[in-house]
């Protein structure tokens, strides 16, 4: 029986970018979070994926990018669970 399923296709989008970054496929991991991301865009810590992965291929205007996205929910949890 033949397989028209291609390796990762079934896989979660999120996991796939997470995998690629933790292999080093920092191309690739970009790609995959660039997709991902416009489904999540409160996923603060694909944000942070993100960001390290275009830190390692020198796209620096991307990571403050995505590092303001995830300061402003550092900053958003931050201001929820304060208790004045």
């Amino acid at each position: 029986i033949g397989s028209t399923v291609k390796p990762g296709q079934l896989s979660r989008p999120r996991n796939r970018a997470w995998a690629h970054l933790y292999s080093g496929d920092f191309p690739r991991a970009s790609e995959a979070f660039a997709a991902y991301l416009p489904t999540a865009p409160g996923d603060w810590e694909s944000h942070y994926g993100a960001a390290i992965a275009h830190h390692y291929r020198g796209r620096h205007d991307s990571v403050v990018v995505h590092l303001r996205v995830v300061a402003d929910s550092a900053r958003g949890r931050v201001l929820r669970t304060a208790n004045y």
